[in-house]
């Protein structure tokens, strides 16, 4: 599976996770659940993609900007993580700041399937996109153990 179509699946997944948290209440017993699949899953999902494929990327001057700025969403994204683990789920401020994260995560999500995507595919043969599929997956389950 290549690399593409890894991406993709992990972000129906995540976008399902989002969903389904955004849905729950401060007393529903899923939302520290669901959260911590959430966490792992993304946390996990944005360091293998750094690794495996934004890394090589930057290599690239057509691409190196687009790469930086993936960097800092992706450092956005883990700061809104870490603050969400470390407030209470019934806290008032905890679902609006999982909106802010979901916005975050949709946006990011819309630029790397689009010009991400697209720059990548110029660069990249199939087979490189093959490797990195096989990669990113060996990495994401190294890093949810």
């Amino acid at each position: 599976m290549n690399i593409y179509a890894v991406w993709k699946g992990d972000h129906r997944s995540v976008k399902d996770l989002l969903e389904r948290i955004a849905k729950t209440t401060e007393s529903d017993a899923n939302r520290s659940k669901l959260f911590d699949h959430l966490y792992h899953s993304l946390s996990a999902h944005s360091e293998a993609e750094e690794a495996v494929f934004y890394t090589p990327l930057r290599d690239h001057p057509e691409a190196h900007n687009l790469v930086l700025e993936s960097f800092e969403e992706h450092a956005v994204v883990k700061t809104l993580l870490g603050e969400l683990r470390a407030l209470a789920e019934n806290d008032e401020t905890w679902l609006p700041k999982l909106a802010v994260l979901k916005e975050n995560v949709e946006h990011h999500v819309e630029e790397e399937e689009g010009r991400v995507f697209e720059q990548a595919r110029k660069i990249f043969s199939r087979t490189e996109a093959d490797q990195m599929g096989e990669q990113m997956r060996k990495e994401e389950d190294r890093l949810r153990v």
